[in-house]
């Protein structure tokens, strides 16, 4: 039965995929091409069968003109037969050619209406892109919908991904169009490495900016309060204000429930801690229905929610900007010369990146050594903590992978992509050996990968035995209130920031490779006579890598599973390291989601950019203007609904994940417990 729903629901990518590709099918289009060519020249061609009848009709006339002539020599009355004759033939080879013309012009016209109904490359391309685009949305739909919660977090986690990356290629872009425009065009390659340093600088800067504002930092203890509150929140899916605060809090039944047991003295307050008198989940009454309300910290999750949002979005900025100062370096003489120099400016990126991490490393730790001084357990502070050194992993993780993928690249084919990663002008052949040799650095490098998360389990087990054997965890702690996040109290070091930076990097670069490879056996077959990079191509390339993708995610997630259950069943035996080792499982499949993720998002973004690159091509005296006034008006239009919607949806998967896995592990310790208690009964 599972199988057979996954069958049915990647029926719509397969749909998308064949409509995308009969998109602008060349032979397609050369088959309707000359169809019509036929068609036409069969209506034309009644007129020049008739030009040639008239012609053989004079040609016979003119015989028998010149037989007359000849036998009228002997005598003038058989010339003057002769030519009454003539005269007759003409006359009627004259209304046989009336009669052949209007016998022509029916057929002529009965042709030109068969004509009328041949379809132009026009439609055809319109009908398919109607089709695909058809299938495509219902293939979203069948995916976010999934009855899987692992494959629905994917799938949505991937859709994010492709949105923000899109939105912040479009804001980098423009930027760097315009810098490039005023500074870095006339600059040298030193100078415009440095530019574009100072662009990632800026970048950085206005993130640490952001974050500490969102989050609050400058504002009082109300803020703190107001952060921690707990609000009753409509919980039905269904209604399109879910996600709402409930407005007349005396509406809630548990709360007049509450005050109802107060005022009979069954409870002190109706806002005790224990979840008896403290429910989390109840209902109101709107119109003679019911809803379904729940009780959380809706304030921490809508900052959460902004925070995730600009997050995200600066730092791809701050990456991108990254990239295109190490590529930029990686042009520069010093290092073009072979794969190898090619591949130097990676350690200095992460050196001068990690540089450039130090002052907002230096405010975060104040901001919590003032929390501490305070005797405050500083959520807010942890927010800006969290929040930037994702960040800061995200930008060493995009700016190692893709760098390193173009010396490798670069090692493969002996051409050095330029620094948006295409090889223009093209001045070698490109194979399906340059494409596999591709394809399998990328494997290699995700097998690589799976290496580290065992790494990093044996160094934290190290520093744990190095702590007197016991493991560093979490503890609850809130800013004024006693209760809160989730916070560990020992800091991340520098080697372990690196660790996961490189990790990331080596997912990241199983995607590149992946992406980069599809390009390549793309432009080595020349698949359905296109450019790789014409419009069509870049669209059915995208369809084609984002169906492989959803396989693969389908795939990850069965193994996944079956890890999980395995692990399950030796938990209730080895307790702990069944738990480390579903931990490793969970952790190496996300990662390689994520890097599939990246890659989607990377070859969606190839499409939109060339769309709008071709759109500000219409202003021919200002293309760089156009094209980043159309950025800023896109990023305008798709911000607030993805994160509106996608990235809430993306996010709360994420905290479904999250107490789910909770809740198993609370179960697997009180069932060990149990466990535990029977055998010491029975030794007694």
């Amino acid at each position: 039965m599972a199988l057979r729903k996954g069958t049915l629901g990647m029926l719509p990518f397969g749909v998308a995929v064949l409509s995308g590709m009969s998109l602008t099918w060349p032979s397609a289009m050369g088959d309707i091409a000359v169809l019509s060519e036929e068609k036409v020249s069969s209506a034309a061609a009644p007129p020049r069968r008739l030009g040639e009848e008239v012609e053989e009709g004079e040609k016979e006339s003119e015989e028998k003109v010149m037989t007359d002539e000849e036998e009228g020599e002997d005598g003038n009355e058989e010339g003057e037969e002769g030519e009454e004759g003539r005269d007759v033939e003409e006359n009627k080879e004259g209304e046989e050619g009336k009669e052949s013309e209007e016998g022509a012009e029916g057929a002529e016209g009965e042709e030109g209406e068969e004509g009328e109904e041949s379809v132009s490359p026009t439609d055809f391309s319109c009908a398919a892109m109607l089709l695909g685009g058809v299938s495509f949305v219902m293939a979203i739909f069948t995916v976010v919908n999934w009855e899987d919660d692992d494959v629905r977090r994917y799938a949505w986690n991937v859709i994010s991904n492709t949105v923000s990356i899109f939105m912040a290629v479009l804001l980098f872009q423009g930027n760097r169009e315009v810098l490039n425009k005023i500074v870095a065009e006339k600059a040298g390659s030193k100078m415009k490495v440095l530019i574009h340093l100072a662009h990632c600088l800026l970048y950085l800067y206005l993130l640490l900016a952001v974050i500490a504002w969102v989050a609050g930092i400058r504002k009082g203890q109300e803020f703190v309060q107001y952060l921690n509150s707990e609000e009753w929140v409509i919980s039905d899916a269904s209604l399109a204000n879910c996600g709402d605060v409930v407005t007349d809090v005396n509406s809630v039944r548990a709360v007049q429930r509450q005050k109802q047991q107060q005022e009979a003295g069954m409870v002190s307050s109706p806002t005790g801690t224990d979840s008896k008198h403290d429910p989390k989940h109840s209902v109101i009454t709107v119109k003679g229905m019911e809803i379904a309300v729940t009780k959380k910290r809706h304030n921490l999750e809508t900052a959460k929610q902004d925070l995730q949002c600009w997050a995200t979005l600066l730092a791809h900025c701050a990456g991108f900007a990254a990239i295109y100062a190490g590529a930029t370096m990686q042009q520069s003489p010093y290092f073009s010369g072979s794969a190898f120099l090619s591949f130097i400016p990676v350690p200095i990126m992460v050196g001068i990146l990690l540089l450039f991490f130090l002052p907002s490393n230096y405010v975060r730790k104040g901001l919590r050594e003032k929390a501490a001084a305070e005797k405050r357990a500083g959520v807010r502070a942890k927010l800006v903590h969290e929040f930037c050194d994702e960040a800061e992993k995200d930008v060493l993780a995009l700016t190692i992978s893709f760098l390193s993928v173009q010396s490798v690249r670069y090692f493969i084919t002996g051409q050095l992509p330029n620094a948006e990663g295409l090889e223009e002008p093209l001045k070698v052949t490109i194979s399906m050996n340059h494409a596999t040799s591709l394809w399998i650095c990328g494997f290699a490098f995700m097998g690589i990968a799976t290496v580290f998360p065992w790494i990093r389990a044996w160094l934290d087990k190290k520093k744990a035995e190095a702590h007197g054997g016991a493991h560093i965890a979490p503890v609850e702690h809130s800013e004024g209130h006693g209760q809160g996040e989730e916070h560990e109290e020992h800091e991340e070091s520098l080697a372990d920031k690196i660790l996961a930076s490189v990790m990331d990097a080596l997912a990241m670069m199983f995607a590149w490779c992946l992406m980069w490879g599809s390009r390549y056996a793309w432009m080595a077959t020349e698949f359905m006579g296109l450019n790789v990079m014409a419009i069509s191509a870049r669209i059915i390339l995208a369809l084609g890598l984002s169906f492989f993708a959803f396989l693969v995610t389908l795939c990850l997630d069965k193994v996944a599973d079956s890890v999980k259950d395995k692990v399950a069943d030796s938990a209730k035996s080895s307790g702990e390291q069944g738990g480390e080792k579903a931990k490793i499982a969970d952790q190496l499949v996300n990662t390689i989601v994520a890097s599939i993720a990246l890659m989607v998002g990377f070859i969606w973004e190839h499409s939109f950019d060339g769309a709008v690159t071709d759109v500000s091509m219409l202003s021919r005296d200002h293309p760089r203007t156009m094209k980043f006034v159309l950025g800023l008006l896109i990023v305008a239009m798709v911000i607030y609904p993805w994160k509106q919607f996608i990235l809430k949806k993306s996010l709360q998967l994420k905290e479904l994940k999250k107490h789910r896995d909770q809740a198993q592990k609370k179960k697997a310790q009180r069932e060990a417990k149990d466990k535990h208690q029977q055998a010491l009964a029975g030794h007694a």
